[in-house]
């Protein structure tokens, strides 16, 4: 078949959602031709790669939007209205390309928001949309925050349902699209109208290529030294949402009490003085190193020498980092909310709620403690998550499902 896919985000060697568009299409041009739209900025690594990779099968595409209406965008600021007025030129761009090359398939990929349109489903092939999901905060969590984060967080909600419900461009997404892949979880509150539900099914958002070489070596659980500190790891942009300053609390509170445990840092980002703020007041920053920003390679590294992830994020799809961990045999601590506590909950590793912030951070402090005592139930979770990865998360097994997917529709 000949396939058309919207990748916006799409680079080598990247996680997130740039690692999910570069590993899809690449898997499946095994078994398909595909053609795949992505950001002009990704031009320069996409073809480093493929000078050493050809591959006939796998034809990119790029655009940007005019130097006029990109000139405000720099890094993640105002990433989210360029990705919005991304989707509208791209349609008018291309629109009689894939109407006119005999497509099969067109398949908007990333970013996978189910907030934000896709004019493509408008085009003549058979279409698909999705994985695309969105996870609400976790309730318990919005009086705590600073009032600038609770106020992003007010208007993220409000965007949201502007567009849910209203925005008519979204509306012509889901009502022209012949498919709908929903990566959110049970605790999301948004659900597809009842006369769209027919053509919405649930679809997993994230995969690992464990043929890359850093995950090549990791090959067997490490052995623990004796007498060793049990190591735990935060890994993340530093930002609120991610639940990196809730983390810093539960392990402060628990090194305050305990010689017999240490953390690493990976990453940068604004929530790290309030981090270090609460190592020093609870007298554990010798206790903690920040290693800041690392590469593929040495992240898969350090995941694999922890003992525990702790990664307690309150809005967050299936981040890229879970399946990391889950191959490098790391259990994870996370809160209930999002996708990813119902990935994990004792099959990996343990979620944990509450009714307010104090009691979300007692419950964390307990199963984390849970996990630092008892090393056979680590171990446990350790094998599972591998197992999971193997049999459920690898990209060759999901783009062989998508595959799958793309012949039933056509």
């Amino acid at each position: 078949m000949k396939v058309f896919v919207s990748a916006y985000a799409c680079e080598p060697y990247k996680g997130s959602e740039p690692g999910i568009g570069w590993n899809f299409v690449n898997e499946m041009s095994n078994y398909n031709e595909v053609h795949v739209l992505t950001r002009a900025n990704n031009r320069e690594s996409i073809e480093a790669s493929l000078e050493d990779h050809q591959n006939p099968n796998l034809v990119f595409h790029y655009y940007d939007l005019p130097k006029a209406l990109r000139f405000w965008k720099k890094g993640r600021r105002g990433y989210q209205l360029y990705y919005y007025l991304w989707q509208i030129f791209i349609y008018f761009k291309f629109k009689n390309f894939i109407n006119t090359r005999k497509f099969d398939i067109v398949h908007h990929l990333t970013f996978g928001a189910n907030w934000m349109p896709s004019l493509l489903m408008m085009t003549k092939p058979k279409t698909i949309w999705g994985p695309v999901g969105s996870e609400d905060i976790y309730k318990p969590i919005i009086k705590t925050l600073p009032s600038k984060i609770r106020f992003k967080e007010f208007l993220r909600s409000m965007v949201k349902t502007f567009f849910y419900y209203i925005e008519p461009i979204r509306w012509l997404t889901i009502l022209n699209a012949d498919l709908i892949l929903n990566h959110s979880s049970k605790y999301a509150n948004y659900k597809y109208p009842k006369f769209l539900q027919h053509k919405a099914q649930d679809y997993i958002q994230t995969g690992l290529n464990t043929s890359e070489p850093e995950y090549q070596q990791i090959t067997s659980m490490k052995v623990k030294e004796k007498g060793a500190p049990v190591r735990l790891i935060i890994s993340s942009e530093l930002i609120a949402w991610k639940g990196v300053v809730i983390a810093s609390e539960v392990f402060a509170r628990i090194a305050k009490m305990r010689n017999d445990v240490e953390l690493i840092v990976l990453g940068e980002g604004s929530e790290k003085k309030q981090m270090e703020k609460i190592f020093v007041k609870y007298e554990v920053k010798d206790k903690v190193t920040f290693k800041g920003y690392v590469s593929k390679d040495v992240l898969i590294q350090e995941l694999y020498e922890a003992d525990l992830l702790l990664y307690p994020a309150y809005h967050h799809g299936l981040a890229t980092l879970i399946l990391q961990s889950m191959y490098a045999y790391l259990p994870i601590i996370s809160m209930e909310g999002d996708i990813i506590s119902e990935v994990i909950h004792d099959k990996c590793g343990l979620a944990v709620g509450g009714k307010n912030y104090d009691a979300i951070i007692e419950n964390l402090i307990a199963i984390t403690e849970k996990l630092i005592d008892a090393v056979d139930l680590r171990d446990k979770y350790a094998l599972e998550g591998r197992r999971m990865v193997e049999i459920t998360f690898k990209w060759e097994k999901l783009v062989k499902q998508m595959d799958k997917v793309y012949k039933g529709i056509c």
